[in-house]
C-alpha cells in the first residue's frame, strides 16, 4: 500500500506533459551508456502530497554523477523548491533537499533510455509561522532520457519523496540536460561502417589487401595474407634453414639453402735440383708460391710428394739422395702453409722412375726431381 501512494504523483499532468516534449526532440541515435562524469541540472514542479492547502510551484536542481561503463550510474542531487498556500497565493513553504541516488538504464531501442532510480537523502522544509523542520528521506524515480548528441541527454524525470517518520511525502517532477565528460559513444552509423570484412581463406587478412587469398587453414602469414619469407627465395621461414640466401641465381633446396656441387681439382710442380745436390734453387720460391695459393684457396687438399735421382751413382745413395731432396721441398711447403700430417704423403723412388731416359747430360738434368701433386674436393653453389 506503501509503494502504491509513491508512485500515485507519478500520474499528475506535469508528467505527461515532460514526456511529450522527450518524444518530440529531434532523434539522434544513442547507443548504450559509456563511462563518465555527468552533469545534470534541470527544473520542474514540486509537490507536497501530504501537505493540506499546499499547491505545486517551481524548483530547480543540479545533479552530478558518473556513469559506469554498463547500465549502472551514481549521482548525488540538491534541489530547491518552494510550494504556495492555495488560499492566499504566498509563498508559506521553502523546500530545500539533497539525495544519492543509483541509476539503472533500462534495456532501449538506441533512441530512448528509460531508467528507474532509488535514493536516500534528507529534506528540510520551513513553513510560514512554524519552526524549520528536517527530515531523512528516501525516493523512487521513473526517468526517459533521449540523446541529443554524443555527449548530451534531453532528460526527464518524475520522482517521488516519503521521510522516513512519514511526516513528508511529495513529488518533484522535472526537466532538464543531462552532459557527460568522456569519450563520445560510438553511432549506429560508425558500428555499421564497422562491420567485419570478408576474409574467405580466414588468414586474418581480408580479401581487399591478400596478395595470397588461398592459403591453408592456420597458416602463418604476414599482413599481405602471404606465407613470410624475408629472403624471398620462394621458402617459407618456417622452414628456411638458411633465412640469408640472397643469390638469385643460384639453385635452393627444400629447406632454404643453396645447392652445392662438387668437383675435383688439381695443381703440381716439378723441383729440379743440381747433381749429386738437395740445395734449393732461387726459382724453387715462386712454384711453391702458387702451390701456397692453391692450398689456401682449397683447405680439403691432399698433398704427395715424391723425390727422384737421375742413374749415376750408387742405387742406396740415390735412393737415400732422392729422400732428401723430398724432404727439402716438404719443408718449404709446410713453412708457408697449415696443413695437417695426415693429408702429406712423401715418398722417394731414387733412379727407379726416371721422368726420361737417363743416357745424357739431359735425361740426367730431368731426372733429378722432386714432383709435388696435390688434389682437392670443390664445393660450389650450383646454379640455375
Amino acid at each position: 500500500m506503501l509503494m502504491l501512494n509513491m508512485l500515485h504523483p507519478l500520474l499528475v499532468k506535469p508528467s505527461a506533459a515532460l514526456l511529450m516534449l522527450v518524444l518530440l526532440a529531434p532523434a539522434v541515435a544513442h547507443a548504450t551508456e559509456h563511462s563518465g562524469i555527468t552533469v545534470h541540472p534541470h527544473a520542474g514542479v514540486a509537490t507536497s502530497g501530504n501537505i493540506k492547502g499546499f499547491g505545486q510551484d517551481t524548483g530547480f536542481g543540479l545533479g552530478v554523477g558518473y556513469q559506469f561503463s554498463n547500465k549502472w550510474a551514481v549521482e548525488f542531487v540538491r534541489q530547491q523548491a518552494s510550494s504556495t498556500l492555495k488560499t492566499s497565493g504566498k509563498p508559506n513553504i521553502d523546500i530545500d533537499s539533497w539525495h544519492l541516488d543509483a541509476l539503472y538504464h533500462l534495456p532501449s531501442n538506441d533512441v530512448f533510455v528509460p531508467y528507474v532510480s532509488t535514493g536516500l537523502g534528507a529534506i528540510d522544509y520551513a513553513v510560514e509561522g512554524a519552526a524549520d523542520d528536517d527530515s531523512n528521506v528516501y525516493n523512487i524515480a521513473v526517468g526517459l532520457k533521449h540523446a541529443l548528441g554524443a555527449f548530451t541527454d534531453l532528460r526527464a524525470e518524475v520522482r517521488s519523496f516519503r521521510s522516513l517518520d512519514s511526516v513528508y511525502a511529495g513529488t518533484v517532477t522535472s526537466l532538464g540536460f543531462q552532459h557527460r565528460f568522456g569519450s563520445p559513444a560510438p553511432t549506429l552509423k560508425a558500428a555499421a561502417a564497422a562491420s567485419t570484412p570478408i576474409d574467405d581463406d580466414q588468414d586474418g587478412v581480408p580479401n581487399a589487401l591478400d596478395l595470397c587469398p588461398n592459403t591453408a587453414v592456420n597458416t602463418l602469414v604476414d599482413d599481405t595474407g602471404c606465407v613470410p619469407d624475408r629472403d624471398k627465395d620462394g621458402v617459407p621461414d618456417s622452414i628456411d634453414n638458411c633465412p640469408a640466401t640472397t643469390n638469385r641465381r643460384a639453385r635452393i633446396d627444400s629447406q632454404g639453402c643453396y645447392v652445392m656441387q662438387s668437383e675435383q681439382v688439381a695443381a703440381s710442380e716439378v723441383f729440379y735440383f743440381d747433381t749429386d745436390s738437395f740445395a734449393p734453387r732461387a726459382a724453387h720460391n715462386e712454384k711453391l708460391r702458387r702451390l701456397q695459393e692453391f692450398i689456401n684457396n682449397n683447405p680439403t687438399s691432399e698433398v704427395a710428394v715424391t723425390g727422384h735421382a737421375d742413374n749415376r751413382g750408387d742405387a742406396d745413395y740415390n735412393m737415400k739422395l732422392s729422400r732428401n731432396r723430398a724432404e727439402l721441398i716438404a719443408a718449404s711447403l709446410l713453412q708457408r702453409v697449415e696443413l695437417e700430417a695426415s693429408r702429406l704423403t712423401l715418398h722417394s723412388y731414387g733412379e727407379t722412375q726416371p721422368a726420361q731416359q737417363d743416357t745424357d747430360p739431359k735425361g740426367h738434368a730431368a731426372n733429378r726431381r722432386v714432383t709435388v701433386s696435390v688434389g682437392a674436393t670443390k664445393r660450389s653453389i650450383a646454379l640455375k
